[in-house]
This record gives C-alpha cells, structure tokens and sequence, in this order.
C-alpha cells in the first residue's frame, strides 16, 4: 500500500564514462501511501511500472493490471504523481490516442503536464503528448523518422529526446520540431542513457 522513495547522494565531482548507479549514499526515505482509488483499481495485482523522468522532480508511478507491456486504445489505466515534497495524486489514465501505447520504462517518458509515448506496433513510429490530468487532450508529434527506437527521455522543460537508429533526436514541445544531434553512439544501450544539458548543448552519459 505504499512506495519507498530513496534520495541518494551521487557522490562524485565529476562523471567517469565508466561509474555506477548505486544505493550506498542514502540521504533519506520517504514512504508515500498510495491513493485508495488506485488500491481499489489494483486489487491484488502487482503490475506496475516505475518512471522517474520529469524535469521538474516529480516521480511518477503507473499502475496498469494487464500483464501486457502495452495500453490498448480505449483501455484505461492509472498515473501516480508523486511531487518533489512527497504527495502523492492519482490520474485516471484512458489511451484516446486510437493507437496502442507501449508502456515500458525506457518508453515513456513526462514532461510538465504531459506523458509521451509512443504507438506500439504502427510503423513508421509516432509520438503522442497526452496530458495525464485530462487524456482528451493529445500532442500529436507525427512521424519519428527512424527503424529502430530505443528509447524516449526527457531532456528539459519542453524538450523531449528520442534514441533512435543510435541517435539522438529532439522533439521541440513549444515549435512543434523535430531536430537531430551530432553524431552517432553506434550502442544500443538504451535503458542506461543519462541526459542532461547546459548552455552550451546536450550531452549524453553511456554506460557500458
């Protein structure tokens, strides 16, 4: 009936190519209940998946009782929005996009008042904003150009990253464009892709 929340402290100065994610440095814990109408919905499933991707420091848990990795259109499903001072709201998520969603951590990614995703099974690939509050309203990004995505991220506040046929495309929230980056990171390895930007451009942390 609850999530653990741990902050870990990262401990570094800087960042080696070759460092790892760990547990060591635990600076606190946090316990949130999770709501009743989520509990009521789950009954005694467990499935659920784990997505910490925001820009603004909210933490999202979705809450889906098939055991498919997907949301069909016109199935429904519920979001857990955990903020930055530990409170939890749920959402009654419905997919009204006509496309099944694919609803795997690496894809799927918030930003703001908006979770993107996209089709699961539709080629070529297509991205869709749906806002998580209400899912009537949807962003339709159109076609991602590409053979292989693998996965989806957010980069900063209206900037979504794709990695696609290993590169890094940015959809553009506000101008509604797609652009690419320099370069190629000739590795799939998706699920482990950090990014973070400054002024001066977008980098990328692989591990291997």
């Amino acid at each position: 009936k609850k999530i653990q929340i741990l902050k870990v402290r990262a401990g570094f100065t800087g960042v080696g190519i070759k460092s790892r994610r760990d547990l060591r440095n635990i600076v606190a814990t946090y316990d949130v209940d999770i709501p009743q109408d989520i509990l009521d919905y789950m009954g005694t499933s467990t499935n659920y998946i784990f997505v910490s991707r925001d820009s603004e420091r909210n933490v999202y848990v979705i809450f889906n009782k098939s055991s498919s990795n997907q949301i069909r259109a016109g199935a429904f499903c519920w979001i857990m929005k955990i903020d930055k001072d530990m409170n939890a709201t749920a959402y009654k998520f419905t997919n009204n996009v006509g496309d099944a969603l694919r609803l795997e951590n690496e894809y799927i990614t918030f930003d703001g008042d908006y979770m993107w995703a996209y089709a699961d099974g539709r080629r070529p690939y297509y991205l869709y904003g749906i806002k998580y509050s209400d899912s009537t309203q949807i962003i339709e990004a159109g076609v991602i150009n590409g053979s292989n995505i693998y996965s989806l991220y957010t980069i900063g506040k209206n900037l979504i990253g794709l990695y696609v046929d290993y590169t890094t495309t940015v959809y553009d929230v506000v101008n509604r464009t797609y652009g690419q980056t320099n370069g190629s990171l000739n590795d799939a390895y998706n699920n482990v892709l950090i990014p973070f930007a400054d002024k001066k451009g977008l980098y990328l942390q692989v591990y291997r």
